[in-house]
């Protein structure tokens, strides 16, 4: 098993295209050479519209609070691509700012707070060559001006017929991990936009624009105690479990 050494640092840039989180490391040893990270992301969402409201069975009644409270939400995502990175060209067995995850302009991570989890692997040299071999045939194809793809051999063998082709390979570290949070007060000028209109919908018409779900009430227009109408937008305004957020709040947040 190889010994990964701790991550240095998970840092962060502000370009014109976007942020970009990268990470650095480095091994006084020199026994690391090759690195790969893997993260994992937490980021959270408001609703454009604060509801006290939802349709139920027919009808719309006011929210049952906190059960019924959809405004605020997290979402995650883990690592898809092949990060990797080899110090062996270089002068000393040192990684500095390896781009791990890019955030294009506007994205909703950073329109409140972001939180990302990096976790370091070192490899040997038959692992780094396996991954970056899988990662040109599989992240570097598409023009005439990419690299054809290759076989692809790991240290996995067909026990049975040695000549049968079998893609995978093992390896073993110890792992190091560092988690960062980023703040929106921290990145000026980020400008999330959603697209939520508004739409009233008066008491005979809140089947057809509510029992589908694509309309959710978030208030009312009364006139002398009577509703006059109900002020609705769409459901991923209203509802941020409806753009894929989660209500459990995070253990680390």
């Amino acid at each position: 098993m190889k010994q990964t050494p701790v991550i240095d640092s998970i840092g962060w840039t502000r370009g014109n295209d976007g942020v970009v989180v990268h990470a650095n490391a480095h091994d006084d040893t020199g026994n690391t050479t090759y690195y790969r990270w893997e993260y994992e992301e937490t980021w959270e969402i408001h609703s454009f519209f604060a509801s006290g409201l939802i349709y139920d069975d027919g009808k719309v009644r006011d929210r049952v609070f906190p059960d019924e409270e959809r405004m605020v939400c997290w979402k995650d995502a883990r690592s898809t691509s092949i990060i990797i990175a080899s110090s062996a060209k270089l002068n000393g067995d040192r990684i500095s700012e390896m781009p791990i995850v890019n955030i294009p302009n506007g994205h909703e991570k950073l329109a409140w707070r972001y939180s990302i989890l990096v976790r370091q692997y070192a490899l040997d040299k038959n692992a780094y060559e396996f991954y970056d071999l899988m990662k040109k045939n599989t992240e570097s194809i598409g023009t005439i001006f990419d690299p054809q793809p290759s076989e692809i051999r790991g240290n996995f063998v067909c026990v049975t017929d040695p000549e049968e082709p079998v893609i995978g390979h093992v390896t073993a570290s110890t792992v190091e991990e560092q988690r960062i949070f980023i703040n929106s007060s921290q990145v000026p000028n980020w400008v999330f936009v959603q697209n939520c209109p508004e739409q009233n919908v008066t008491p005979d018409s809140i089947v057809y624009y509510f029992e589908g779900g694509g309309y959710i009430p978030y208030d009312t227009k009364e006139d002398n105690g009577n509703i006059e109408y109900y002020l609705a937008s769409y459901a991923g305004c209203v509802d941020c479990t409806k753009r894929g957020g989660g209500r459990q709040r995070p253990s680390f947040w």
